[in-house]
């Protein structure tokens, strides 16, 4: 299943040098329904996933595959 993803929470643990994510989605009846903690492997991976977070909208998670994805945007469009 597709989850709009609503809000996120972020941190970092210096002393085990790893990356939580948080993402809380919503389903389609528009309630926020799902958390989905994320711990990625590398600092870039982690990196990448805020920058996503940040600068893309709308931002959602997959359940199935495991992704966090955004919809397709025009060619050459910048951010609004």
């Amino acid at each position: 299943m597709r989850y709009k993803v609503l809000k996120y929470a972020i941190s970092w643990a210096t002393a085990q040098r790893k990356g939580y994510i948080t993402l809380m989605a919503n389903d389609s009846s528009g309630k926020p329904t799902k958390r989905f903690p994320l711990s990625p492997e590398t600092s870039e991976e982690f990196i990448c996933l805020v920058d996503i977070l940040r600068n893309e909208k709308p931002v959602f998670w997959d359940d199935n595959s495991a992704t966090l994805e955004t919809d397709f945007e025009p060619t050459g469009e910048g951010e609004r």
